[in-house]
């Protein structure tokens, strides 16, 4: 191994100065930029910064935030962004992503259901590719939208980073799981509520027990009456 690596040496240190002699400074720039992409060397890599989960309410718009980093592109081509989710997709494109668009600038290929209603809020070429969709639905909640970037060269899909959309709790759910009397206490600190309930329990169990106990030792048709008058107001 030695033996050959001392004769191959100079051979090598030949060539490449011929090599070099040969070739012109704007040559040398050219062979630099190819290697340069070939290799990776940039030190940019796909990147896309947008949240798991975003909340709305149904009816209202709502804008997902994204921005996204991409290698540099030999191609003179625009860069692109496209939102997908998972489902393959009916028309017929030149693409290895089939997956279904929710957003694409030729509206014709986003599925009916979001036809019209998505747009890019950002400039993709300066790393901003937010979403907005208007009017959200019943339909558009799920764990199922990504990004893809195609930047004339090369076309990247973040499908393991998927965003869903869930509707955030109202104020009249909130009310209507909140029981009555401590609707009348609003202003109730946490704790004090939590008190308020177990005094309750604590009140409704000792009446439970007496009038079980006169139920069953005096058959009393008032006991009877008042054990159905719980029943009736903690059910």
């Amino acid at each position: 191994m030695v033996t050959a690596g001392v004769f191959l040496g100079p051979v090598a240190s030949c060539f490449c100065t011929s090599f070099h002699n040969t070739m012109s400074p704007l040559m040398w720039i050219e062979m630099m930029l190819i290697l340069s992409q070939a290799s990776g060397t940039s030190g940019v890599d796909w990147k896309a910064d947008y949240p798991k989960v975003v909340l709305t309410k149904m009816g209202e718009d709502v804008t997902i935030p994204c921005n996204v980093t991409y290698p540099p592109s030999p191609s003179k081509e625009l860069v692109q962004a496209y939102w997908k989710r998972q489902g393959k997709i009916k028309l017929t494109i030149n693409d290895n992503d089939k997956n279904e668009f929710l957003y694409h600038p030729i509206n014709t290929f986003v599925i009916k259901s979001f036809q019209n209603r998505t747009n890019l809020t950002g400039n993709v070429t300066k790393g901003n590719c937010s979403l907005n969709i208007k009017g959200i639905e019943e339909g558009d909640m799920g764990n199922f939208y990504y990004l893809r970037i195609a930047t004339g060269a090369n076309n990247f899909s973040f499908i393991n980073q998927l965003v869903s959309i869930q509707i955030s709790e109202s104020k009249l759910q909130r009310r209507k799981m909140t029981p009555k009397f401590l609707l009348q206490r609003s202003s109730m600190s946490p704790s004090m509520a939590t008190s308020r309930v177990q005094a309750i329990r604590w009140t409704v169990w000792i009446k439970w027990t007496v009038y079980m106990q006169m139920w069953i030792m005096q058959n009393s048709d008032e006991a009877a009456s008042q054990i159905s008058a719980l029943l009736n107001n903690t059910c």
